[in-house]
């Protein structure tokens, strides 16, 4: 995954808590957009600890 899908799903996200907090809520969501954004938010939570995983395997820590 490039760094330019990266930042869109960033900017997604912000989006997502910009439109939570506000006023709206209630009324914007459906199920399917809740649906997308978890999806968004479980996917950046994997890749973080694939990334950690990562780091330690290599050894980096130890160097």
């Amino acid at each position: 995954m490039g760094l330019r899908s990266i930042n869109s799903l960033k900017k997604e996200i912000s989006i997502f808590f910009q439109i939570s907090k506000s006023k709206l809520n209630s009324f914007y969501f459906t199920k399917e957009l809740n649906f997308k954004y978890e999806k968004i938010i479980y996917f950046l939570i994997l890749k973080n600890i694939f990334e950690t995983l990562h780091f330690f395997n290599s050894g980096s820590l130890w160097n």
